[in-house]
């Protein structure tokens, strides 16, 4: 998502947003971060390929700065609880469509 492609109505900056988390997590230093809101939760995120991704992503977010672990690695992790949690994926899709 680029800022120049949301509409002006919106008044929403996702690049912007980035930079502030980005910005933030920097100054945190060694603390910890114990929450984050994820705004654009729809139908998509919920498809197998985005869902390994979204996982992915927290639980690289979880392990904070110290984890030297590549992508790849945390992906194929992650492919336990994508596992586990897709029924209930599955249902909030349903929900999100209706």
């Amino acid at each position: 998502m680029r800022d120049h492609e949301q509409p002006q109505d919106a008044l929403c900056a996702p690049e912007k947003l980035v930079r502030q988390v980005a910005l933030a997590t920097r100054e945190a230093d060694d603390k910890e971060m114990c929450a984050f809101t994820y705004l654009r939760m729809n139908p998509h995120l919920f498809q197998p390929d985005n869902w390994r991704r979204f996982v992915a992503f927290v639980k690289k977010m979880k392990e904070g700065k110290s984890a030297d672990r590549c992508w790849e690695e945390v992906e194929r992790e992650a492919e336990h609880f994508v596992h586990v949690s897709q029924p209930l994926v599955q249902e909030a899709a349903v929900a999100l469509m209706h």
